[in-house]
């Protein structure tokens, strides 16, 4: 190899060397940008959720479990009514700032927070209480609702429940009450049944809606049936047959068991007050009982209509829930 040859090897290396760090530079200062972009950018979006989480308070509670709390051996989902935390909150800050329609038709906001364990008491609690500034001059409410994570079938169910307010005595000292009665408002709905987001039947009750039953205080209009609660086997709107209105008295106790008896050709009804049974119905219409199936769950929710009649925020305590299975 000449003096030449050796010479020019020796420049083609350093240059192919030089080439090689600067493109080595070139990738490692990407690699840099993109990772400090990354990170701007999840930074940015925590601090936007945690802006609204402060503002709107959807995910304070439950996240950590995925929604989910356990109750004497039971899983309940909190969030059901499954919006997006980030684009809802974003929603929701708009209802409240631009006094545009809340993001649910009943004008509820579902927080899953709303859905509390008292260990004290061993409850499970879900509330209705207002929140936040107003829309359209009135008060925002939110609402709770809690889904029991197990499959349905034929059996028997029976739930029994506190409502808070309804008797001179909760107010003790203490346990100080603010709770107005689910008893005396007629805008307020409590609600315990059964329903299937994924229907596969093709039978009359598409969601497989029994509603074991529902507490909606007073009647709403004079061409209505007399009472205060209803049991009601889905659809309900042009089938009167469907439900059957009761009324029941503020319980003696301040607990109501509500019971239900479901079977392939029928499902019986019953309300007791201590071991007296204050309400009972029995249904037969096969073209309405729902088969059960997989994705059918067992609800229990608290909400409202536009805002509490007496202006006074919910409680209900859920002391037990029994199922046997057929």
């Amino acid at each position: 190899m000449t003096a030449w040859s050796r010479k020019y090897t020796v420049v083609s290396n350093r240059w192919l060397l030089n080439v090689k760090n600067k493109i080595a530079q070139h990738i490692l200062t990407i690699l840099f940008f993109t990772a400090v972009l990354y990170a701007l950018s999840g930074y940015l979006y925590l601090y936007a959720t945690d802006r609204h989480k402060s503002a709107v308070d959807w995910n304070d509670d439950h996240a950590d479990t995925g929604y989910i709390i356990q109750w004497k051996g039971m899983k309940f989902n909190t969030k059901y009514h499954a919006y997006d935390p980030f684009i809802l909150q974003e929603h929701a800050l708009d209802v409240l700032e631009y006094k545009e329609s809340p993001p649910d038709d009943t004008e509820n906001y579902w927080f899953p927070q709303n859905v509390q364990i008292d260990t004290k008491k061993n409850e499970l609690q879900l509330v209705m209480r207002r929140y936040g500034p107003k829309w359209e001059g009135q008060p925002v409410w939110s609402c709770a609702e809690a889904v029991l994570e197990e499959n349905l079938y034929y059996g028997k169910y029976s739930v029994t429940v506190i409502s808070y307010g309804s008797q001179a005595s909760d107010g003790q000292p203490e346990d100080p009450d603010p709770w107005g009665s689910l008893f005396d408002d007629q805008n307020t709905v409590l609600g315990i049944f059964t329903y299937d987001k994924n229907p596969d039947w093709d039978g009359e009750n598409t969601f497989r809606e029994i509603d074991i039953i529902e507490i909606f205080g007073k009647v709403h209009s004079a061409s209505e049936q007399i009472g205060n609660a209803q049991f009601v086997v889905q659809p309900y709107y042009g089938t009167p047959e469907n439900y059957s209105r009761i009324t029941l008295p503020k319980p003696e106790r301040n607990l109501l068991t509500f019971e239900m008896d479901w079977k392939k050709d029928s499902i019986d009804y019953y309300v007791r007050d201590g071991n007296k049974v204050v309400a009972r119905y029995s249904y037969t219409n096969t073209d309405y009982i729902p088969e059960p199936s997989k994705t059918m769950r067992l609800h229990i929710n608290v909400w409202v209509f536009g805002g509490p009649w007496d202006a006074k925020p919910k409680r209900v305590g859920i002391t037990d829930i029994k199922i046997e299975r057929y």
